[in-house]
C-alpha cells in the first residue's frame, strides 16, 4: 500500500514506483507536486537489509532525472542493525546542492532520519517534539506540513542547473511593499529577523531581514542553499550589519544577484546594488532584478569552500 504521505503529498494519480522497489520495504519512485517532477522515498517502520542499495538507486534516479528528492517519514523507523547506513549518508551529502532534498517528518524521527536529516535542505515536523533540531524550520500539524513542502518546491528549480520558475504577475502591489503580495513563505522568524521565499514580480527570491545588527544563525544556511539554485538574495537591514565569520564567508562567495535595502556600509563591496527604504524602493529593487538576472559570476574551479 503507498504511504499516505505519498497520496496527500502527490498531485493526483501521478505517484509511479520505480521497479527496484518491488522487494524492498520502502516506498521509492516518482511522482508531480504542483505538476512538477519528483523522486520521493517513503519510509516505512522497519528497514530490512539490504534496502540500503534501493535508496542508493533512488538517489541515482534523482541525479539522473535533476528532480528534487522528498524523504518521507510517517513512523519511527527500526532499522537492520547490517544496513550501511555511511553508504547512504555519503550519497544524500553528494547530492547536496545538486538538487533541492526536503524531508517531512509525521511523528518522531528513527535512526535512519536522525542520521540524515542534518544533511537536507529543509525538514518539516509534523508535531512540535523536535521543533529545536537544527535542521527543522518549522514544527506544524500533518495539513500545514504538507503544504509547507509544496510550497517550498514551487520556489524553487529542479536542480542547480536550471533557474527558478517564474510566474506572471499581474497584481499591484503597493509602493511601500517590496515583495508581491502573499508570496512570502517564512521558514525562520523571532523577534529580531525573519528568513523567507518570496516573489518580486513574479520572480522567486530569498529574503532575510533583521531589525538589529545581527543575523539569526540560519541565515548561513540559507545563503548557501539560495547560491546554490541561483535564488537572488534580497537582504534588509535597519541596522547597520555585523556578520560572524560563517555568514561574511557565504555571503563573499555568493554568485547571485545580491541586493540590500537599507543599511549595508561595511559589507557593500559584497552586494550589486543597495537602495533607501523610500517609496521608489519596490521599483528599483524589480529593475534590478531585471538587470542581474542574466549575472554570470562563475568561481575559479576548486573542490570545496574551506
Amino acid at each position: 500500500m503507498i504511504n499516505k504521505l505519498v497520496n496527500v503529498l502527490a498531485d493526483e494519480g501521478t505517484y509511479l514506483p520505480f521497479a527496484f522497489a518491488q522487494d524492498c520495504g520502502d516506498n521509492t519512485g516518482m511522482m508531480t507536486v504542483l505538476s512538477r517532477p519528483v523522486c520521493v522515498l517513503s519510509v516505512e517502520q522497519q528497514i530490512k537489509h539490504g534496502a540500503e542499495k534501493q535508496v542508493l538507486q533512488l538517489l541515482d534516479k534523482a541525479v539522473q532525472t535533476g528532480t528534487p528528492l522528498i524523504l518521507l517519514f510517517s513512523e519511527k523507523e527500526t532499522i537492520d542493525a547490517s544496513i550501511d547506513i555511511m553508504a547512504v549518508t555519503k550519497a544524500i551529502v553528494r547530492l547536496s546542492g545538486v538538487c533541492p532534498l526536503l524531508a517531512l517528518v509525521e511523528k518522531e524521527a528513527g535512526v535512519l532520519a536522525s542520521t540524515l536529516l542534518p544533511y537536507v535542505d529543509f525538514c518539516i515536523y509534523a508535531t512540535g517534539a523536535h521543533a529545536g533540531s537544527s535542521s527543522a524550520y518549522q514544527a506544524i500539524d500533518l495539513p500545514a506540513a504538507v503544504e509547507a513542502i509544496r510550497t517550498i518546491l514551487s520556489y524553487l528549480p529542479l536542480n542547480c542547473a536550471e533557474r527558478a520558475p517564474i510566474l506572471k504577475y499581474n497584481g499591484n502591489a503597493k509602493i511601500s511593499s517590496v515583495i508581491d503580495p502573499s508570496t512570502a513563505f517564512t521558514i525562520y522568524f523571532d523577534a529580531h529577523a525573519r528568513i523567507a521565499f518570496a516573489r518580486i514580480n513574479g520572480r522567486s527570491v530569498g529574503m532575510i531581514t533583521t531589525s538589529n545588527a545581527e543575523l539569526p544563525a540560519h541565515a548561513a544556511r540559507f545563503i548557501q542553499f539560495c547560491d546554490c539554485y541561483s535564488l537572488p538574495l534580497v537582504l534588509l537591514a535597519e541596522a547597520d550589519l555585523v556578520l560572524d565569520e560563517k555568514q561574511t564567508f557565504l555571503l563573499a562567495q555568493a554568485t547571485v544577484p545580491l541586493i540590500a535595502i537599507g543599511e549595508m556600509q561595511k559589507y557593500s563591496a559584497f552586494v550589486d546594488v543597495v537602495f533607501a527604504s523610500d517609496d521608489k524602493t519596490r521599483e528599483n529593487v524589480v529593475k534590478a532584478l531585471e538587470f542581474l538576472c542574466v549575472k554570470r559570476d562563475v568561481l575559479p574551479p576548486h573542490k570545496h569552500g574551506n
